[in-house]
C-alpha cells in the first residue's frame, strides 16, 4: 500500500492510500482525505495519516512505500509534510520518493529521504 502525502496546497493537507503508485497517479485510492490546516499542519499530519489508515483498514505495518510531494507550497508547510514522510519511511524501513521521482536514484530497497524543493526563500518574521 502507498500513503500520499501533499502539504503544498495553501490551507490544506491531502492525503491518499493507493494499492500502487500507478493506481495513485490514476486516481484510484483505497480511502483519501482533504484537511483544512491554516498554520496547523504539524499538529494535524499525524493523526490524520492514523486516521486514513483505519479509514482504509490498514496499519502502518502495510505500508509499502510514502510518495511526498516535495515542491512548491509555503515553507513551513512543504517541510512539515516532507519532514513526516521520511521520518516514517525511516521508521518502517520503506522507501519515500518525491512525487515527480528523485532525479538520483540510489540503490533499491535501501532507506533515502526525499529533500524538500523550495520555490522561494523562506519569509520568517518576528511577531508584533
Amino acid at each position: 500500500m502507498v500513503l500520499y502525502i501533499d502539504t503544498t496546497e495553501s490551507g490544506l493537507i491531502y492525503l491518499a492510500l493507493a494499492p500502487d503508485r500507478k493506481s495513485l497517479n490514476r486516481k484510484r485510492h483505497t480511502a483519501e482525505a482533504e484537511i483544512a490546516a491554516q498554520y496547523d499542519h504539524a499538529e494535524k499530519l499525524l493523526p490524520q495519516i492514523d486516521k486514513l489508515c483505519r479509514q482504509g483498514n490498514i496499519t502502518a505495518e502495510d505500508l509499502d512505500k510514502i510518495i511526498v510531494n516535495n515542491e512548491n507550497g509555503s515553507f513551513s508547510a512543504l517541510r512539515i509534510g516532507v519532514v513526516t514522510a521520511n521520518a516514517l519511511g525511516y521508521a518502517r524501513r520503506i522507501p519515500v520518493e518525491s512525487l515527480k521521482r528523485d532525479i538520483n536514484p540510489t540503490v533499491r530497497n535501501k532507506y533515502k529521504p526525499v529533500r524538500p524543493v523550495y520555490s522561494r526563500e523562506p519569509n520568517i518574521t518576528v511577531k508584533n
